[in-house]
């Protein structure tokens, strides 16, 4: 209904604020009639009484965000601001809403992660490359909000779900061909994620292998490298821990992280600190390229001027030693844990492991230039099979349903 509509039959439904808000809006949709403004009114510290002394928006189930969006519950937080789960009263469907906290340079960041969004969205009109689909997005109580598709748990959860026990080899590569899509999508448009790490994937129905890349709060151009301080620890490239320049590439180093761990039930890398970190990539690495510390920025802080690891000990006092494990141990590890060994050595045969073992060391390559890129990750035999293996079932499908 029209606002003035709205202050004629439902003013008593209204907070004070609100009865001058609602003007500056064409249409209203949706307002909470089962509360009184007394229960709706809010009491935070700043914003009018909106905010909380966070800068974060206060909001309660069945409030309204923007007199159309109903909120039904709270989906997750973060240093960014909130997501609820929220119904559309204009478009008739469930959907996801961020609501950025009330500070400049989250506003600043939420407007490079719409037009990021819009760019991916606009390039892909059927929906195939397996990244979130941003729906809307508005400016309410000084809070930039983004609008998206409701999509199902993250990757996090789904391996939490199975008691951290991993998947099979199968479903790990069909994620890693999904994610190959994404990324070769970002890198057509030379987008960096920043951020790639299991909470950030999304399965798109909880029954199903289907996922999607959510979340480019950290997203940036490869030309423009707005932040330094990029990507979740467990995840971190090297050339961004040093302070190398960095590009698409440390994507493809988080994906790799990603797969072992999809595949392992636990982290790859698990450093209690940056410097530990390094000292975690060493252990399966190797001593990094003397030219790749040469660039880097921040060399001082782990190496001295001989080229040496600054510190050997963390806080637990372990020392962690490079070169002491491999990649491919590390999986056979996996495979002989007793309580996967039947689920594993049913599908691994040697070249299958062999071949997903060379795909992560491909990914985890200590120079950025010689890491796999999307384009080369789908040439590689472990992707290749397993597209072959896709296109067998769906030529199958499509047998059976002309039958």
């Amino acid at each position: 209904m029209h606002p003035r509509n709205l202050l004629s039959h439902y003013s008593k439904f209204l907070l004070e604020s609100e009865k001058n808000e609602c003007l500056d809006y064409e249409q209203i949709y949706y307002i909470n009639l089962k509360a009184t403004p007394n229960l709706r009114q809010k009491h935070g510290s700043d914003n009018f009484g909106f905010d909380n002394s966070e800068r974060e928006l206060l909001v309660h189930s069945g409030d309204h965000l923007g007199y159309r969006y109903e909120v039904i519950k709270e989906l997750g937080r973060g240093s960014f601001g909130q997501v609820y789960k929220c119904f559309d009263h204009k478009d008739k469907l469930t959907v996801a809403v961020k609501v950025l906290l009330n500070k400049k340079r989250l506003y600043k960041q939420g407007l490079i992660e719409k037009r990021i969004l819009e760019v991916l969205k606009d390039a892909d009109p059927d929906d195939k490359k397996n990244v979130v689909r941003i729906l809307g997005s508005m400016v309410f109580r000084n809070h930039l909000i983004l609008v998206f598709e409701m999509l199902s748990i993250n990757l996090y959860d789904f391996l939490k779900l199975n008691h951290f026990n991993g998947v099979s080899l199968g479903l790990v590569r069909r994620f890693a061909i999904q994610l190959l899509v994404a990324l070769h999508h970002l890198a057509e448009h030379s987008i960096v994620h920043c951020d790639l790490k299991p909470e950030n994937i999304l399965l798109c129905h909880p029954n199903k292998s289907g996922i999607k890349v959510i979340d480019f709060g950290s997203g940036t151009y490869e030309k423009d490298q707005y932040y330094t301080y990029i990507q979740s620890r467990y995840y971190r490239a090297p050339e961004v821990i040093l302070g190398v320049k960095y590009s698409p590439s440390i994507d493809m180093w988080s994906l790799g992280c990603i797969l072992y761990e999809l595949f392992s039930g636990m982290p790859l890398f698990t450093g209690e600190d940056e410097f530990e970190q390094l000292l975690c990539i060493m252990e399966v690495k190797g001593q990094p390229p003397r030219s790749l510390i040469v660039m880097a920025t921040r060399r001082k802080v782990f190496f001295d001027d001989e080229y040496q690891v600054n510190r050997k000990e963390n806080s637990k006092g372990v020392v962690r030693k490079a070169s002491s494990k491999t990649l491919q141990g590390m999986i056979n590890e996996v495979i002989a844990d007793q309580t996967r060994e039947k689920m594993v050595n049913q599908e691994l045969s040697g070249a299958q492991k062999a071949e997903f073992v060379d795909f992560l060391e491909k990914c985890l390559e200590w120079k950025p230039e010689k890491r796999l890129t999307p384009s080369q990750a789908f040439q590689h035999p472990w992707i290749r099979a397993g597209i072959d293996e896709l296109k067998s079932k769906i030529s199958q499908q499509n047998s059976a349903s002309k039958k």
